[in-house]
């Protein structure tokens, strides 16, 4: 049995059709017969029944053909670094307020800001706002989540924070200093 193509290299993500010829003991083409696919190690590459071949890790594997006593195999190489790429920082801003700003404590303060992420996209809708006053920091209050929000909050010096995690768990934060 013969197995095409004999050495490829892919990288982690590709597939490559393979393909078994079949030959009887004088070399004549067996048309028709069932072939079954393995690979000898499918953390570095899988095979499907049809000889579809995905590479999964960098390695080096034999992928395997057999039909009855008839064998037949070809190297397969997995290049690159493998595996996802890995899971960058979300960005967060905050627009509004700005640092220093003052405000009343009769009104409501609006809240605004923008986060994105290079595997997420936009995470505006996940910002979570908290304010935190400068006397007591461990006092924060949650003031809500989402790209804008109003909130009211007594008289004193806060430390506004707007924090936004990614869905790979990397966090990122923005504060401000305001007054009310």
């Amino acid at each position: 049995m013969s197995v095409a193509p004999q050495a490829p290299e892919l990288e982690p993500g590709q597939t490559l059709q393979f393909t078994a010829t079949l030959h009887n003991p004088v070399g004549m083409v067996l048309p028709n017969r069932k072939i079954d696919w393995t690979t000898g190690d499918p953390a570095i590459a899988t095979v499907n029944a049809s000889g579809l071949v995905t590479a999964v890790a960098p390695g080096t594997v034999t992928v395997t053909a057999s039909s009855g006593a008839a064998i037949g195999t070809a190297t397969l190489t997995v290049n690159g670094q493998g595996g996802p790429p890995p899971n960058t920082a979300p960005q967060v801003g905050i627009s509004a307020p700005t640092g220093g700003a003052v405000f009343s404590s009769i009104s409501a303060i609006a809240f605004a800001g923008m986060a994105s992420d290079a595997e997420d996209g936009d995470l505006g809708a996940s910002i979570v706002w908290s304010a935190a006053p400068l006397s007591a920091p461990e006092a924060a209050q949650e003031l809500g989540t989402g790209a804008s929000l109003g909130a009211r909050l007594g008289p004193g010096e806060y430390l506004v924070t707007a924090r936004v995690t990614d869905s790979g768990g990397l966090t990122a934060v923005a504060q401000v200093g305001i007054s009310v």
